[in-house]
C-alpha cells in the first residue's frame, strides 16, 4: 500500500480475486488487518504521516472497486432494509465505516455511499429516506458531546418512525460503557456484528 509503485497493492488484490478468495476473506483477513497495521505503524512512528495517508487512500480506492466484482455473490437488495452510515461530522476516520458499508451491501441492505455527511445533510437524509438503521462512527473522545446531540437530533428528525441508532469505531471498542451515555441503541465492533445486530433490531 505504501510502495512507490501505486499499482502494486491493486495487482496483488487482483491476483487474490482470480485465485478464488471470497469477499469475506478479503474484507476480514486482508483489508481490515491492513488498516489496523497502518495505524500501528503510525503510532510506533515506523511510517511517516504521508505514507500512512497514502496507504489509507489506496486501501479505500481498492475497497471501492472490490464490491462490484462480487455483485453476483451479494444478497438481493431489500427495500425494507435501508441503512444510513456516516462518520461523526468532524471525525476524519472513515475507512472503518466504509468497511461496514460493504458488509451491509453484501447482505442486501440499501446503503448510502457518502459517509462524510455534515450534520445538516445527515439529518436531511434521515428526514427524506426511510432508514431502518442510522450508524455513526466515532474515533475521538473530543466529539462525544457532539455525537450525543446528533443522536438526539436524529431521533427528533425521525419523529414517530422507529429508527435504530448504532455506533461503532475504536473508541467504543475500547470503552463500551460510552454507549449508555450517548443515547444509542447498540454498538457494533465490526461489519459482521453490525449487520447481525441491525437484522435483529429490524426483526
Amino acid at each position: 500500500l505504501v510502495a512507490a509503485d501505486e499499482r502494486a497493492a491493486g495487482l496483488w488484490v487482483d491476483a487474490l480475486v482470480e485465485a478464488g478468495y471470497s469477499l469475506d476473506e478479503l474484507l476480514g483477513t486482508l483489508f481490515q488487518p491492513a488498516a489496523r497495521h497502518l495505524g500501528r505503524l503510525w503510532e510506533e512512528d515506523t511510517c511517516c504521516f504521508s505514507d500512512v495517508t497514502i496507504g489509507m487512500l489506496r486501501l479505500q480506492d481498492l475497497l471501492r472497486t472490490l464490491l462490484p466484482r462480487f455483485a453476483s455473490t451479494c444478497d438481493t437488495p431489500r427495500p425494507d432494509r435501508r441503512v444510513l452510515l456516516a462518520a461523526q461530522p468532524g471525525d476524519g476516520h472513515v475507512f472503518g465505516i466504509r468497511m461496514v458499508a460493504a458488509y451491509f451491501a453484501r447482505a442486501g441492505w440499501l446503503v448510502n455511499e457518502d459517509v462524510q455527511l455534515g450534520e445538516e445533510a445527515l439529518l436531511a437524509r434521515v428526514a427524506a429516506e426511510r432508514c431502518a438503521i442510522v450508524g455513526l462512527s466515532l474515533c475521538s473522545e473530543l466529539f462525544i458531546p457532539r455525537l450525543r446531540t446528533l443522536i438526539a437530533n436524529v431521533r427528533s428528525t425521525a419523529g414517530r418512525r422507529r429508527v435504530g441508532v448504532m455506533v461503532g469505531g475504536n473508541l467504543f471498542n475500547e470503552r463500551p460503557e460510552l454507549l449508555a451515555q450517548i443515547g444509542a441503541d447498540f454498538q457494533a465492533c465490526d461489519g459482521v456484528s453490525a449487520v447481525a445486530l441491525a437484522e435483529q433490531w429490524c426483526s
